[in-house]
C-alpha cells in the first residue's frame, strides 16, 4: 500500500518474541496431548482423526475429530457441554453459505469434502495449559458420550 504506515506496533513485537521463545515448548505439550487423544481414540470405530505426519514437530493447533456418518456429532457435542467440556465444529464450509453459493455458483460435488466435513467434524480441547488430569477429564466424559450416541 503506498504512503501506508504497515510496521507492527513495539507492543506486539514484544508480546510475539515472547511466544517465540515459548514456541517449542507450546509444540511439544500440544503433540503429547494429540498423542494422548490418538492413544485413546484409536478404537472408537464412530470417530476417526488426523494421521500424524512425518513431521516430528506437528503442532496440533485443534484436534478434530470426524465422526462416522450415522454418529450423532451434535449430541455428543451436547453431552460434553454438560460437563463443562468445549467442544465446537473446527471449522465452516464456506461454499455452504448463501453468499458464496450465489457469488461463485460452485456445484456442491466439486465441495463435497469440505461439506462434509463442516457437517461431522468436532474439536475438543488441546491447548498447551491442559495438564494431564484435564486431558484424561476430556477423554472420560468424551468416551462416555460416544458410548451413548
Amino acid at each position: 500500500m503506498p504512503g501506508g504506515n504497515l510496521r507492527l506496533p513495539e507492543l506486539s513485537c514484544a508480546l510475539g518474541l515472547d511466544g517465540l521463545r515459548r514456541l517449542t515448548q507450546t509444540v511439544e505439550a500440544r503433540a503429547a496431548i494429540g498423542r494422548r487423544y490418538a492413544d485413546a481414540l484409536r478404537n472408537v470405530d464412530r470417530v476417526r482423526f488426523p494421521a500424524r505426519t512425518g513431521d516430528p514437530a506437528w503442532n496440533h493447533q485443534t484436534f478434530a475429530l470426524v465422526f462416522a456418518e450415522k454418529a450423532d456429532r451434535d449430541g455428543v457435542a451436547a453431552k460434553l457441554g454438560r460437563y463443562a467440556v468445549e467442544a465446537r465444529p473446527p471449522a465452516a464450509s464456506l461454499s455452504a453459505h448463501e453468499y458464496y453459493r450465489e457469488k461463485y455458483h460452485v456445484p456442491a460435488e466439486r465441495v463435497a469434502v469440505s461439506r462434509r466435513l463442516a457437517e461431522r467434524a468436532l474439536a475438543i480441547p488441546c491447548h498447551e495449559g491442559m495438564r494431564e488430569e484435564h486431558v484424561e477429564r476430556v477423554l472420560a466424559v468424551l468416551l462416555r458420550a460416544l458410548e451413548a450416541a
